[in-house]
């Protein structure tokens, strides 16, 4: 594809494949891909994202057995704490099905985190046509369980293996960025900024990705702006709430004609949050899904994987920040100066701007505050039970804003676009979360 490719164009390239089911999936399972020469082995990976508790699930994946025989499954890191009991696998070479159940037994639960299932190694057949590409596929749908027997929404996506000619030359080496979030160490009611770095070694024309916290826990603030580093000084960001608590989608992107972000490492976008007051002590996890990007390499516009490496995020002692205003001594308003000595059962207000809240009705020492209709009510922690955020207001979802200079209307129709229609072929690893 020409570099020069008009953006009109794209838009209506990326629109006419629109399809966004990670948006809405609370548990997504990714198969990768590989190559081999015939009579060699192959190994696909499983990777799965979680927004929930799974305690068992059961994943057939189908494959063609005139070409490949399964010879191994071996248990990703997601499954360590379940131990040797905690996978079962049966394979039908006839039909080409393996047939995966897993269960915690009583264990803790798959939570929250992003990484390995399984890898599945496949033996080619010795006689298998050369440069043929068979599927990998994941049928029935997937089922995941939580431990009071809850069905949960998926999304699954398949790979391939390749059989490739050991005469032929090797491919040439594939693009492929890189974007992390940094371990982050925060305290209780603090205003943060999540960093998003880039590594890459060509210029990138749009990157997406879907940003995943723990909506008790972390929430978009929707009254400060993201910060976008000079390297990316000419491109715009865009951010949209996901359709499940707790995912927020983000798009930076710049025309096809350039300037483009630069190739490098580095820092990116930091994106503004807030910690709940009342966070407990404990580890999360920031993972990311929906990863995608658009590059130029020698010219030429082309769709690249992206691994995606989250981050943990530890919450302190939930101590009183010092905020200035006088402490909270009780549940009637009665509030002690600051100079007096601190009560171990009392809590400083977060400066929000708004009427202090003193009790818990929602009454002020200003005028009473509607917690069910106000502006500025916080986010909702649950899940929808439609499996829908009401969206209507930038308060309420989250910043649906953009930041950076902006290239005419086109470009937040763009944007959304490509939150919703970027796929890729597998999200990468993100380290386990380490919390009970």
């Amino acid at each position: 594809m020409n570099a020069t490719r008009s953006l009109t164009s794209i838009f209506f390239l990326l629109l006419s494949a629109l399809y966004s089911p990670t948006a809405s999936a609370i548990v997504a399972v990714f198969v990768g891909d590989d190559a081999a020469h015939p009579g060699e082995m192959a190994t696909i990976a499983v990777d799965l994202t979680t927004h929930e508790d799974l305690t068992d699930f059961k994943v057939v994946v189908q494959y063609d057995p005139e070409l490949f025989s399964v010879t191994a499954v071996t248990a990703g890191e997601l499954l360590d704490e379940w131990g040797a009991a905690g996978l079962v696998w049966t394979n039908d070479p006839a039909e080409g099905a393996l047939t995966l159940n897993g269960s915690a037994h009583g264990l803790p639960p798959i939570s929250w985190t992003s990484g390995r299932l399984v890898d599945i190694d496949f033996m080619i057949d010795p006689d298998a046509a050369m440069e043929t590409v068979s599927p990998i596929m994941l049928d029935p749908e997937p089922e995941f369980y939580s431990g009071d027997g809850t069905t949960h929404l998926s999304f699954h996506e398949g790979g391939a293996i390749t059989v490739t000619d050991p005469d032929a030359p090797p491919p040439p080496e594939p693009v492929t960025l890189t974007i992390e979030i940094p371990d982050m160490t925060v305290a209780p009611g603090e205003s943060v900024m999540v960093e998003v770095k880039l590594h890459g070694d060509v210029p990138t024309v749009v990157l997406a990705f879907t940003l995943w916290v723990d909506p008790t826990m972390l929430s978009v603030d929707a009254d400060r702006e993201a910060e976008i580093a000079d390297r990316a000084a000419v491109a715009t960001l865009t951010s949209t709430p996901a359709a499940v608590a707790g995912g927020q989608q983000y798009a930076i992107g710049t025309s096809t004609e350039g300037p483009w972000i630069e190739a490098g490492d580095g820092w990116l976008v930091r994106l503004p949050y807030t910690v709940s007051p009342d966070a407990e002590p404990l580890l999360r996890s920031i993972t990311m899904t929906s990863t995608d990007a658009f590059v130029m390499v020698d010219g030429v516009l082309t769709n690249v994987d992206v691994e995606g490496l989250g981050g943990l995020l530890t919450i302190t002692g939930s101590d009183p920040i010092d905020t200035g205003e006088p402490t909270v001594v009780d549940d009637t308003g009665t509030t002690a100066d600051t100079d007096a000595p601190d009560d171990p059962g009392t809590t400083a207000p977060i400066d929000t701007g708004e009427p202090t809240v003193v009790d818990d009705t929602g009454a002020s020492e200003d005028d009473p505050v509607d917690p069910d209709t106000t502006e500025d009510a916080p986010l909702d922690a649950g899940t929808p039970e439609d499996g829908e955020r009401d969206t209507t207001d930038d308060e309420k979802s989250g910043c649906g804003c953009t930041h950076g200079p902006t290239h005419g209307g086109l470009w937040s129709v763009l944007i959304v676009g490509l939150i919703g229609g970027l796929r890729r072929r597998h999200d990468q690893g993100v380290r386990p979360q380490l919390y009970g």
